[in-house]
């Protein structure tokens, strides 16, 4: 998805295992595209991607309904034990 919006319909359609949100993305933010998919999705385990990992950010991440984050620029493997273990914990 290229932005929040786009996400969240991909979301609805796709019904993906895992979902990886950027906090940045145009015409909805991820945070914000978060709280909507939570209205209609409260399992599937949403991933931030993030350049910060500050006190306050890790609480938003929180907030928001998601499960986990990956500091960018990331480490591919990182990336990939986190969806691992994200999307056994939702099975």
């Amino acid at each position: 998805a290229t932005n929040g919006i786009e996400a969240m319909s991909k979301t609805v359609k796709l019904k993906p295992d895992v979902i990886t949100l950027d906090f940045e993305m145009p015409e909805m933010d991820g945070y914000t595209a978060t709280r909507k998919i939570r209205e209609f999705d409260q399992h599937t385990p949403i991933i931030a991607l993030t350049a910060s990992v500050s006190t306050d950010v890790r609480e938003k991440i929180a907030e928001c309904g998601m499960q986990d984050y990956v500091s960018k620029p990331f480490n591919p493997d990182d990336l990939f034990l986190r969806l691992r273990k994200n999307i056994s914990r939702s099975n």
